[in-house]
This record gives C-alpha cells, sequence and structure tokens, in this order.
C-alpha cells in the first residue's frame, strides 16, 4: 500500500503528540512521588557549614535575599561572600548586612584572581580557601530561603555515597511578561525533566540556585580549577560527583529565584544560552528532550489535518495533559502559586521553547555578561571577541592577592 507524503507527515506529528502525552502523564507520577518524599529528618544531622555567595552587582532585592540566609534555624553556619571588584555596588549592602546581622559570622572576600574563563567559579575558588567548614552550600545571589533552607538541604549528606545534592527553584517576583516566560519555562517545562529524571533514569546533574557538598567530595573533582572554563559549572559538578560512583541528591526544598524583570532580549539570551549550554552537555538526551514539546505537535497534526474531527481531538487530548502536568507540578509540587495567574502565557512559552531548541542547534555561540563565548564538545567556553590588552597583575596573579574582611 502506497503511503503518500502528507499522511507521512501527519503520522510523525501524531506519534509526537501522542509521545508527549505519555511524557506529561508520566511526569506527574514522578513529581508526586518526588513530593511524596522524605530526604532526612532536619535538625538530625547539623554539622557546621560554610555557605558560600559569589556576588556580582546587586539588584533592589540584595538586601532581602541576603538576609534570608541570616534567618537560618541551624546550630553553626558562616556566610562568605565574595566579589573580584573593589569598587562592586553589592559591597556596601553587604556591609550593611554585616551590621543588619552581628550574631551570624559575615564575611566578604574581595579578590581579583581569576583561574578561568567562567568567572563564577574565580570568584568560588577564591571563596572555598577561606571557608572554615566541611560542609559547603553553594547559593546564587539572586536566591531567597525560608529559615528551613540550611537543615533541609544538609539532611541527605548524612549518607556518606550522598556526594552532592541540588534544589529545585522558582522563578518569582514576576512583573513582566519575559519574567513569566522564562519562570513557565523553568517551573513547567526543565523542571519536570528533572523530576521525570530522577524518578526514571540516574541524576548526574546539578543545577546552581543551591548546591550543598563536601569539601572532599570537591577535592576529588578536582576542586573548582577543573571546572573553571566551563559555562555549565552546576552541571559539571554534579556530572562529576556521579562519575566519581557519588549519589546525586533533588533535594525536595524548593528555593526562590528573584527575577529581574528584564526585557525581552536578555530573557531570550539566558533561554537560548541555557539551551545551547544542555545541547552541548548532554546531546543524545537533549535531542529526545523533542518529545516534551507537544504543544508544537498537538498544533502541527491539527493543522496537517486541516483541523478535520480527529485533529481536534488529539490537540484537546494533548493541551488537556499539558495544562494538567503544568498545574500539577509548577503548584501542587513546587509550591509556585503566583505562577497560576500567568497560565495564560503557557502556549506562547511552549512555542517559545520549541523555537529556541531548533535555535540551539544552529549555533555554539552565547552572550554571558556582555561576552561572546564560542561553546566546545562538554560545554568549555572560548572567548571569541578580544578582549583589551591584560595587565601584569592580570597575566601573573599573585597568590593572596585578595583581601577578606568582615566577622
Amino acid at each position: 500500500m502506497r503511503v503518500d507524503g502528507m499522511t507521512l507527515i501527519q503520522g510523525l506529528f501524531l506519534a509526537g503528540c501522542l509521545a508527549g502525552i505519555v511524557y506529561h502523564l508520566l511526569g506527574i507520577l514522578a513529581a508526586g512521588r518526588f513530593h511524596r518524599q522524605q530526604q532526612g529528618q532536619p535538625g538530625a544531622w547539623t554539622p557546621p557549614v560554610s555557605i558560600l555567595k559569589p556576588v556580582r552587582g546587586a539588584d533592589p532585592h540584595a538586601f532581602a535575599n541576603f538576609l534570608s540566609f541570616c534567618r537560618q534555624e541551624y546550630l553553626q553556619y558562616e556566610i562568605l561572600f565574595g566579589v573580584q571588584d573593589p569598587r562592586d555596588p553589592a559591597i556596601p549592602v553587604i556591609r550593611d548586612l554585616q551590621s543588619a546581622c552581628p550574631e551570624v559570622p559575615i564575611r566578604l572576600i574581595i579578590d581579583e584572581s581569576r583561574i578561568g574563563a567562567n568567572l563564577k567559579v574565580c570568584n568560588l575558588h577564591n571563596l572555598v580557601r577561606h571557608a572554615r567548614h566541611e560542609v559547603l552550600v553553594i547559593a546564587d545571589s539572586d536566591v531567597r530561603v525560608g529559615p528551613e533552607f540550611l537543615a533541609r538541604v544538609v539532611a541527605p549528606l548524612r549518607t556518606p555515597r550522598v556526594g552532592l545534592v541540588t534544589c529545585p527553584y522558582n522563578g518569582v517576583s514576576l512583573r513582566s511578561l519575559p519574567a513569566a516566560l522564562e519562570a513557565l519555562s523553568i517551573s513547567t517545562v526543565f523542571l519536570p525533566g528533572v523530576f521525570f529524571a530522577a524518578d526514571f533514569g540516574r541524576v548526574d546533574f546539578a543545577f546552581g540556585a543551591a548546591i550543598a557538598l563536601r569539601r572532599s567530595v570537591l577535592k576529588e573533582i578536582g576542586g573548582f580549577s577543573a571546572i573553571a572554563d566551563y559555562l555549565a559549572d552546576d552541571f559539571q559538578l554534579g556530572n562529576r560527583a556521579a562519575v566519581l560512583g557519588y549519589r546525586v541528591v533533588v533535594s525536595t526544598y524548593v528555593v526562590e529565584s528573584v527575577t529581574a524583570n528584564a526585557g525581552f532580549g536578555p530573557a531570550f539570551a539566558r533561554l537560548l544560552r541555557w539551551s545551547r549550554t544542555v545541547r552541548i552537555c548532554r546531546p543524545h538526551g537533549y535531542l529526545a528532550s523533542i518529545i516534551t514539546h507537544s504543544t508544537f505537535f498537538g498544533l502541527a497534526y491539527f493543522l496537517a489535518t486541516r483541523c478535520s474531527p480527529a485533529g481536534w481531538l488529539v490537540f484537546g487530548a494533548q493541551q488537556f495533559c499539558r495544562w494538567l502536568a503544568a498545574g500539577q507540578i509548577a503548584v501542587r509540587v513546587l509550591g509556585h502559586r503566583e505562577l497560576r495567574r500567568w497560565f495564560w502565557l503557557l502556549p506562547v512559552s511552549d512555542l517559545l521553547n520549541i523555537g529556541l531548541w531548533v535555535c540551539s542547534w544552529l549555533g555554539n555561540q552565547v552572550s554571558w555578561r556582555g561576552v561572546r563565548f564560542r561553546l566546545v564538545e562538554g560545554g568549555r567556553m572560548i572567548r571569541v571577541d578580544h578582549p583589551p590588552p591584560a595587565t601584569e597583575e592580570e597575566r601573573w596573579p599573585v597568590a593572596g592577592m585578595g583581601s577578606s574582611t568582615g566577622a
């Protein structure tokens, strides 16, 4: 029997749509199991902790974000803030924090030393040399947490074979369409994939909003020096810990990432950078992720069948499962109630994400902190523009050239 081209195309779109529906249903089950599980009882094991906060610049929410880490219901911890520019606008904010919270050991490390292309990793490398404790918690500067955060995120490390703990995150303080689209992408596309991997596969990655690990595991990985030229430093930490045989745990604690509410350009650049980074780091898994874009396949099948009854039925079933999965995971599992008023943007977000998926295969360059980089195999980044000539200090950084101040 001869099959014409249009029938073949319809069949491909239908297969993609049905695969996406199955993925959404399995994702609901995986997220539900994740939501019900317990990963150690907070307070049962409370080793001293060093919190490392690499900082560059300050936004209007910086003080509140930083302050949330000073309100932890935890016995012993210190907070180390690191900046690389002595004129960084975050420095006065950190000084104010030290004055407001004299009971918390807060230190400010100002160190311009660089060990690679990733300036965040350079900052962390400078910070960890000053950390006093074995258990390290790394948290981005835009992250806000509740008082039980530290106890919850550290608890799984009580098991020796757990090498690293990583936290899911919600994009919050959504006051613009670009911020809402970015938050929808995180909570309804990226994190469902994480829960799916945690339930049906093996977690060998991490995401940088908040990570906990032992100093000894970091040393086995090769320290921050080993990942200083990689864009996805969070992925590298999790992946290298897993390669060494350690278990990587996705924490049940969800942190808040306070959104900058920038325009469409910066938001799209961030999402494209993330997409290309994932594609470079995990090309086969990223290629397979095409099935997660069910809205594209459902709409394509609907149009390919010329809005036939079958097209309506398939597209309606796809949209029902898509919205059900998004609501269950974003609101019930992640507790992201703020996102509910932006759910009307879900189809737009889905079409944006299939566009990003396609664009991610069309080049290897990304923009990060105003600088263009080319990503090569494994996610290592190479600067493609020409920076101004380095000074002697930049060419030959002196050990200990940074300064540390504070409690």
